[in-house]
């Protein structure tokens, strides 16, 4: 954040200021900085301390406003989801010509194969035709 500020800063002043007038203008600050936060520590720890507060209570409004909007949006995807669902559900038993209940009965289900299924000689041809 700091270099963001010295960077803007310095790009206005490079209009105006020789390159030459900003390296004293920098080694200035670089040796006046420390000076200035030594004398006024306490106002400056104490105005950091308030943005810091402020930037967490900030942070966490907004963190409880999306959890809330995450929360609704996520009932009402589940609600959608129930009823497509169960329209798919009814749709398909519709087609099939069942009951909408889960309990199949068993004449109207097919038997399984009691045989095993036969495979065909390695030596025949292939049925199908190489494409071209």
């Amino acid at each position: 954040m700091q270099a963001f500020f010295a960077s803007l800063i310095s790009y206005f002043l490079i209009k105006f200021v020789p390159l030459w007038g900003l390296a004293v203008i920098a080694t200035t600050i670089a040796y006046m900085g420390p000076l200035v936060y030594i004398q006024n520590k306490e106002v400056i720890d104490a105005q950091l301390e308030k943005g810091y507060n402020l930037a967490n209570q900030q942070a966490s409004q907004l963190r409880d406003l999306a959890a809330q909007h995450t929360g609704n949006a996520t009932k009402t995807i589940q609600g959608y989801t129930r009823e497509y669902t169960a329209k798919a559900q009814e749709t398909i038993n519709n087609y099939r010509g069942r009951s909408t209940s889960p309990e199949a009965k068993r004449e109207h289900l097919p038997s399984p194969p009691k045989d095993d299924p036969v495979s065909a000689p390695a030596d025949e041809e292939p049925v199908a035709e190489p494409a071209t």
